[in-house]
């Protein structure tokens, strides 16, 4: 059995993602933990490819941009902690929205 530590200091959010083929997520790093199980379909970044069953763990050090296969990707994520967006145009959108 495995437990995972919810830092209670810190904001924690699950989202069920649908992403259409082919669509990509905006660059951005981790404050915290991100926990994403491929239900259906699948996606790639620049970790490796994700496909249903599967799990990708990311954190403060890492920076991605998922991509979905050309079938589209369902997908289960808990997040602890948010999500920041890179890049210039991302640093921008940054001051507006809160993930």
């Amino acid at each position: 059995m495995a437990y995972v530590d919810l830092d209670a200091g810190r904001s924690a959010t699950t989202r069920l993602i649908r992403m259409k083929g082919g669509v990509s997520v905006p660059r951005h790093t981790h404050g915290g933990i991100e926990l994403t199980v491929v239900l259906d379909g699948g996606f790639s970044d620049e970790f490796g490819a994700f496909q249903p069953g599967d799990i990708a763990v990311g954190d403060p050090s890492i920076e991605h941009s998922p991509v979905s296969d050309p079938e589209g990707c369902l997908c289960v994520t808990a997040t602890i902690g948010g999500l920041t967006l890179t890049g210039p145009f991302g640093r921008f959108l940054n001051r507006f929205i809160r993930f």
